[in-house]
């Protein structure tokens, strides 16, 4: 307490409002303030406070977690389990080995042959996952006739099948490629020259078919 002089009142009235943003859950604030301590620690080269800072920053961290998870609401609940439903579906209906809980979908486009663009979007769970969304720009202006889609698809799913494999991440669940045919054999050829194998299959958009590997 401030009246035993180790501790100044000023700072007595900071923890004591620490204590309470934590008791009323505000993990935010406290994770801002705690980097801004960091931060500031660092640059006045006290390396103990900062790495308190740190400390403190990874257990409010912690703490968020664990009460999200406690959080879960029946309806919450409810629209998980759902989804989960939902992927083992999928997984049995496409004889997968395994449930499609990262699936990424590849798409291209050009405009008379020209400005040739291809698009991936990212599913975790059954839901949009925008932070793994990648736009791919590309060079077909000399395939004869413009742009070439096969081809198109081939260069979007290597570069970001590599992308995997260079960070180590674990590699999709499943591949989604606009397309029919060839679209699919072309995202195969893909996996070939990288020697992945990943499940795959292309929709396509008239009939709204499916293409599978290995079946007419």
């Amino acid at each position: 307490a401030p009246c035993a002089w180790k501790i100044s009142p000023a700072a007595y009235r900071a923890l004591t409002a620490r204590i309470a943003d934590f008791f009323k859950g505000d993990f935010a604030k406290l994770l801002k303030q705690f980097r801004a301590g960091m931060a500031a620690s660092s640059k006045a080269l006290d390396y103990e406070k900062a790495a308190n800072y740190r400390d403190f920053a990874g257990a409010i961290e912690h703490m968020a977690e664990r009460v999200r998870i406690s959080e879960f609401k029946a309806d919450l609940v409810a629209r998980e389990t759902y989804k989960t439903g939902a992927v083992t579906s999928l997984m049995k209906d496409l004889r997968l080995p395994k449930p499609p809980v990262h699936i990424e979908a590849f798409d291209t486009s050009s405009m008379f042959g020209e400005h040739a663009v291809a698009a991936s979007v990212c599913f975790i769970n059954a839901q949009l996952n925008p932070a793994h969304y990648r736009h791919y720009k590309m060079d077909f202006k000399n395939e004869p006739g413009g742009s070439n889609d096969f081809a198109m698809i081939k260069e979007t799913v290597k570069r970001r099948l590599s992308h995997f494999v260079k960070s180590g991440e674990p590699l999709p669940d499943l591949l989604l490629i606009d397309g029919g045919k060839g679209q699919l054999a072309s995202a195969m050829s893909a996996m070939r020259e990288l020697k992945l194998k990943v499940p795959v299959i292309a929709l396509a958009k008239k009939l709204e078919e499916i293409y599978v590997p290995f079946k007419p």
